[in-house]
This record gives structure tokens, C-alpha cells and sequence, in this order.
């Protein structure tokens, strides 16, 4: 089989389209951790472009003893230079396990589409659909967070709308391993502007890692 990109230790590209991958193809399902009590559930984003998320709930001890109400959301982007990993992986699922029973938070771990078969921006775009249908899904009465049919769709494509509209500035959401909650509510954050300090914050260090990416896939396309 001929080979198109050889990006060792990481994986190879092959001619024929098919891409091997030496990390990160671990699988650990969603479960009850016996050790914190947290539940997590794989939820789909967006049917169309198989966009998904691992969402983790504390206990329900753990909610009462933190004095109960509406807890905090906080949206993860796992690591892997948008080429590997996947929000699936043994270690991602075991530090969300320990992080939302140690924060008291809910968290929404996204399962981004990765390079080379989907180039960037297709990551930002995901990350930007995930994180409009989080805000959606935390405002009260929207159901608890399955999307609904084309309310779903419409949602992650209202996200990667905005995204595109947006340009540069939507990077931010992109970047590998990097945790920001969306507010001590997710509206409560889109209100009061906590996302676009977010964006602000992880800007540099998410366009820093999108041109090694661009020159990867650049390489990759000439080769």
C-alpha cells in the first residue's frame, strides 16, 4: 500500500485514503464510576456529520452536599494535535471522571472530527457546533440534553454558521486539551460575555497549533 503522508509515531496516510493511526484508537464506554459516583452517556450532536459527546453528571450526593441547584458546565476539548485521541480514550474518560467529581460540574467532552480525512477547519467547526448546542440544551426546559430531532441539527448548524461568520476568532474552541467552564451556567455565560473571553484567552496558543496543522496538511497534500 502505498503511503501519502508519514507522520510517525502518530500514523500514516495511505494513497488510497485510508489513514493507520499508533495512539489514541483506545475505547472505554460510557459507565457509572465506581470510584466518584459520576454517570456518563455519549450523546450524538450533530446526525449529519457524526458529531458527538461524552457528557459526565456528579452524583446525586455529591449535588445535595454542594448544596443542590444548577451546576456549573464545563465544555472539554481533548488533546491530540487535531490528528489523534478521541474523547473516547481510557485517559481523557478517567480525568473527567476525577475533574466533575472533584469541581461539581457537569461536563461535555467533544468528540471532534480529526485531520487528515477531515482538514481544519473542520475541527473549529465542531467545537463551535458543540459549544452552541451545549448553550442551547442548559436553558431551562430544553429537555436535558439528547437533541431533538431537527432542533438538534439546526442548533450545530447555527454554531458552524456563526463560526464561519467569525473567522479567526472561533480557533479558540479548537485547541487540544484545553478546559474552560461556560459559565456557572452555560446562559448565564453567553449572557454576560464569559465565552469570548474564553476565545480570547486560548486564541494564541490555538492558532500557534492550527498553522503546524496547516503545514502538516499542506505536506501531506504536495506529497
Amino acid at each position: 500500500m502505498e503511503v501519502k503522508f508519514d507522520f510517525s509515531p502518530f500514523l500514516i496516510q495511505y494513497k488510497s485514503g485510508r489513514v493507520q493511526r499508533f495512539m489514541g484508537t483506545a475505547f472505554v464506554p460510557p459507565s457509572l464510576d465506581s470510584c466518584t459516583g459520576v454517570a456518563s452517556k455519549d450523546v450524538v450532536v450533530d446526525e449529519g456529520i457524526g458529531l458527538r459527546a461524552r457528557i459526565y453528571r456528579p452524583s446525586r450526593r455529591a449535588v445535595v452536599g454542594g448544596g443542590g441547584g444548577r451546576l456549573p458546565v464545563l465544555v472539554y476539548f481533548h488533546g491530540g494535535a487535531f490528528v489523534v485521541e478521541s474523547a473516547f480514550d481510557p485517559v481523557y474518560h478517567g480525568y473527567l471522571n476525577a475533574l466533575t467529581a472533584r469541581e461539581g460540574v457537569v461536563a461535555v467532552s467533544v468528540n471532534y472530527r480529526l485531520a487528515p480525512k477531515h482538514p481544519l477547519p473542520a475541527a473549529y467547526d465542531d467545537a463551535w457546533a458543540a459549544l452552541s448546542w451545549v448553550l442551547e440544551n442548559a436553558r431551562p426546559g430544553a429537555g436535558g440534553g439528547e437533541p431533538r430531532g431537527a432542533r438538534g441539527r439546526a442548533a450545530a448548524a447555527a454554531g458552524r454558521a456563526r463560526c464561519r461568520r467569525r473567522g479567526r476568532g472561533c480557533g479558540g474552541l479548537g485547541m487540544g486539551a484545553a478546559e474552560d467552564a461556560a459559565g456557572p451556567a452555560a446562559e448565564d455565560a453567553a449572557r454576560d460575555g464569559a465565552g469570548a473571553g474564553v476565545r480570547r484567552r486560548v486564541r494564541p496558543v490555538a492558532e500557534d497549533a492550527a498553522r503546524v496543522v496547516a503545514r502538516l496538511t499542506a505536506a501531506a497534500a504536495g506529497a
